[in-house]
């Protein structure tokens, strides 16, 4: 279902690749909304991209990005500050007295302040780390997209909620970042045929269980454990991967727009390992046709998804 990935999120390299135009003015408006406060998670890959603005519209983008960093920063030390008076406090009562009480509170505050120091850690860098271009479902981050007649680079939400939706669909349909093939016709009609993009992957993570990863049945009184695996293909540098996406507008939450990945069986390294799906990889040839889907059947539709790279995918289990 690829439940996360990483993606490339530099978006004047995505121009450059795809004679895309990369749409500031939406770049800007997502930046600021999440200021804002509006619930909007955007991967570091993303902000890296203005660290050295040119345009007065970058140095806007940036400027916002260190305004809701220099928030995140004022807060978590004012969290640390609370957590070490706890941990100090905690450490006295063991002091005076040992109990198993005085002992866990030690122990929850030494890990939470250790988790909130790793945060402020990560906020304020600002050299470049492979992993902060991953994303999960409900993360923002480019896609190519065509409108009036041109290729734009514009932000969307990883998780498709269809127009008309309200927002609790988000948690009572939580796999929605997912189209599967043999749904586009069904679930994903209004969206199949009509809107169209695609996003760039170098690799994606699955989880999977480790008694079906090491082929073998539950043991007795075993619970199942999770694994996540991380599938890279060989061969390729990059995945050019369709999507559908939609607009939507409603209550309570501004307008926004967002997409789910086109996933269809699995090739046999995929299954092996223990996972039953895998994203679309389509050919450079092919974006023309797919980001324009106005007047073509579904037969033609499918004939571009049918006609993908099957690159050979090797895995490693991930943290």
């Amino acid at each position: 279902m690829c439940y996360s990935a990483m993606v490339k999120q530099k978006c004047k390299t995505l121009g450059l690749d795809f004679e895309a135009r990369v749409d500031l003015n939406l770049m800007e408006d997502i930046f600021d909304r999440r200021l804002r406060g509006e619930s909007i998670i955007i991967p570091k890959g993303l902000e890296h991209c203005f660290l050295n603005p040119q345009s007065d519209l970058e140095k806007s983008i940036k400027s916002k990005i260190d305004s809701f960093h220099e928030e995140q920063i004022q807060t978590l030390q004012k969290e640390l500050f609370t957590l070490r008076k706890r941990l100090v406090t905690a450490e006295q009562k063991l002091k005076e007295k040992p109990t198993k009480s005085a002992e866990k509170e030690k122990g929850v505050a030494e890990r939470q302040i250790e988790r909130k120091r790793l945060r402020l850690e990560n906020i304020s860098r600002t050299q470049y780390a492979s992993t902060d271009d991953r994303i999960y479902p409900f993360n923002w981050t480019p896609v190519i997209v065509e409108r009036n007649g041109e290729r734009v680079v514009v932000p969307m939400r990883y998780h498709l909620r269809p127009p008309g939706t309200p927002p609790p669909f988000d948690n009572e349909r939580p796999g929605c970042y997912n189209a599967r093939r043999d749904n586009l016709t069904k679930f994903w009609r209004k969206e199949f045929g009509r809107k169209h993009g695609i996003i760039v992957l170098t690799s994606f993570f699955e989880n999977v269980s480790r008694h079906t990863y090491e082929k073998r049945e539950l043991k007795a009184g075993e619970k199942p454990e999770n694994l996540i695996l991380q599938f890279i293909p060989q061969g390729v540098e990059q995945m050019i991967v369709p999507i559908i996406w939609d607009t939507w507008t409603g209550e309570g939450e501004s307008t926004f727009d967002s997409f789910a990945i086109v996933t269809d069986d699995p090739p046999f390294e995929i299954s092996d390992a223990g996972h039953d799906r895998c994203p679309v990889f389509i050919k450079h040839e092919n974006i023309a046709s797919w980001l324009n889907p106005s007047g073509r059947s579904d037969a033609e539709l499918f004939a571009i998804l049918d006609d993908r790279i099957r690159p050979n995918y090797q895995h490693e289990i991930a943290a």
